[in-house]
This record gives structure tokens, sequence and C-alpha cells, in this order.
């Protein structure tokens, strides 16, 4: 059993905070956990809770932040001890037209000992390989924010989601040729009971993120919120993990081929559809709330940190290039992306 006493602190960001409250919600009831939203609270930013902050009341520290917005502020967390990032991000260290391409893992080197939270089995995979200190950990979703309403399904085949910066630019070509061949709808809401509603309205939730090696949270919403999840195939290891089953309770796919085939099959049978989405929100609804990644996340957290690899002269041109940047993270009004 994991020891009551252990002592955290999360640092988050509002905007992260506003996906993961739930997450902190649940690990306080297993350990004596302290949050700060930087902006709202005590401290301004990294660099201010970096100075200011008493590091030594704490077993860790939780950096709940993308490291690709930290920009400059990455420096300030090699005076952070003990720290965990919380980075379910990562994946954009993989995409070449978010423009990162394995930068993020010269920040990684530049800030001591750390363990390094990823929401993929493939990142965690291909950072350990490179000795990194990397544990997996599945993004969820917020039970308070999504449910099955039982409402009539009019959208037979649906996605809600951004698509405009350039990290989605392999989501943009599969949805073109979803809309135009399937006649899938492509739909934005804001993140409020409208975005509930919208996915209660969904019949089959077709996930076009083919290529980016891990399940968004929206995969895990459209599921509680009674669509058929249809998403690409992930390593066994993590299916298993996860318990997907394909045709059972989700609809995996291999390629956009794949997809198309199967697709033609849920809609000749609506009885067998029904069947999926039942098991797949019941997956959902007991094994894929933000609560039930708590317990987990906080025995990986137990073991000590390893220090991760020497920074090489490529590294310390691409921190010159980061330490450039300014931090991306803001107070604005979210609406549904991810």
């Amino acid at each position: 059993m994991p020891d009551s006493r252990t002592k955290i602190l999360i640092v988050s960001t509002p905007d992260k905070f506003r996906r993961t409250r739930q997450l902190w919600s649940a690990l306080a009831e297993l350990a004596e956990v302290k949050q700060e939203i930087l902006g709202e609270g005590e401290f301004q930013d990294l660099r201010d809770l970096a100075l200011r902050g008493d590091f030594g009341a704490y077993d860790r520290i939780i950096i709940d932040h993308n490291l690709r917005r930290m920009g400059c502020e990455y420096r300030q967390l090699r005076r952070i001890p003990k720290q965990i990032i919380f980075d379910f991000d990562f994946c954009q260290n993989y995409i070449p037209e978010v423009g990162c391409n394995g930068k993020l893992e010269s920040v990684l080197k530049a800030v001591g000992a750390h363990r390094l939270i990823v929401s993929s089995v493939f990142i965690q995979t291909d950072l350990r390989a490179k000795g990194f200190d990397a544990e997996y950990s599945p993004k969820a979703y917020d039970s308070n924010v999504v449910r099955d309403l039982g409402l009539p399904r009019d959208i037979e085949l649906g996605f809600i989601g951004r698509t405009k910066t350039r990290a989605y630019s392999l989501r943009r070509a599969m949805l073109a040729r979803l809309e135009q061949n399937l006649a899938l709808k492509i739909l934005r809401t804001e993140e409020n009971d409208e975005y509930n509603q919208m996915l209660n309205r969904i019949r089959i939730f077709i996930s076009p993120d083919h290529g980016y090696h891990e399940l968004m949270i929206k995969n895990f919403e459209a599921m509680a919120a009674g669509c058929v999840l249809v998403t690409s195939r992930l390593p066994e290891e993590e299916l298993r993990y996860l318990g997907f089953s394909d045709l059972e309770n989700v609809v995996l796919y291999d390629s956009y081929e794949d997809l198309v085939v199967k697709v033609a099959k849920l809609r000749g049978a609506p009885e067998w559809t029904a069947r999926i989405a039942y098991a797949g929100r019941k997956l959902a609804e007991t094994r894929h709330r933000w609560q039930d990644r708590a317990l987990p996340l906080l025995q990986k957290m137990q073991p000590s940190f390893s220090n991760p690899p020497a920074l090489n002269w490529r590294d310390r041109w691409a921190l010159l290039l980061i330490s450039a940047r300014k931090s991306k993270y803001n107070n604005r009004v979210a609406v549904r992306g991810d």
C-alpha cells in the first residue's frame, strides 16, 4: 500500500489544471497534497516558484506543465528537486511540423535528476531506450463533465476537436478524406455542457490521430458519452493496460483503408454498434476516469530517480533556441481541443 504520509506539491498552469483537477483531487485522498496554480496563487510563474518555493517540505514535486510551452522558463526546473514532470503533450517532441524534433529531449537533459510521466507506451519505450527516466500513465476523462445523457444520436459519424495548429497536420489530412468519403461531421464546441451535449449526439466517434502514438483525452470522453470509439491501433502492451478489445468495446484501425472497411460494417449493424458503445462506456466509467489514474501514478512516484543522459553540442544549440522563447501558457477561455 502507498504511504499516505507522502508529501506532494503539485504545480500546474490554469489551462492544465482545467484538465487534471480531478486527478489531483483523487491523489489528495492518498497522500498529503498541496496545489499551486501559477499566476493564480502564491507564485506567478516557474521562476517565482523556483526562487521562493520551500521544496524541503515535500517528498515529490509534480510539475503539471508542458515542456513545449515553457520556453525560457524550463531553466527554472534545475532549481526544483525531487521533481516529476507530468507532460501529456510530449508526443509533440516527435511531430516534425511542430518544430520540436527532439528538442524536448534536450530540455530533459538539462534539468537534472527527474521522472517524466508520458501518456504513451511508444514514447515511454523510446525515451527509456535513450536513457531517460520515463513512466507511462494514460490520459483520462473528467466524469464530472462528460457522461451519457441518453439523447437521440442524430450524427452518425462525428469528430470534435482542433485542426488548425501545426501539430495537427496529420489530423487535418485524415479528416479531409473522411469528410469527403464518409460524410464525417467535423465539429467544434466550447468546453462546457455544450461539448457533452454534442458528444451525446454522435453515434460513431472517429479519432483521426493515426501516427501520434497515443490516445487523446477526447477518446476516453467519447467512450464515456456512449459513442462507439474508432481509433488507431496502439502497441499490444498498451491495449492490454487499457482493456481495449477490438470490435468488442472499441474499434481499432491500422490504416485509412482499414478504417473505411470497419465503419461500413458498423453502419450496417446497428445492434452490434450499440453493444460496442455500451461496453466502451462501461469500460470508461470504471477504468478511465482521472481518479482511476491516481493510485498507479502515486506508485510510479516512489522509486528514486535516475539522471538523464549528458548534454551534447546539439542539445546545447537546441537549448539556446528554446531559451529565446517566451512561455506559451495563459488564462485563455478553453475551446474543446487536444
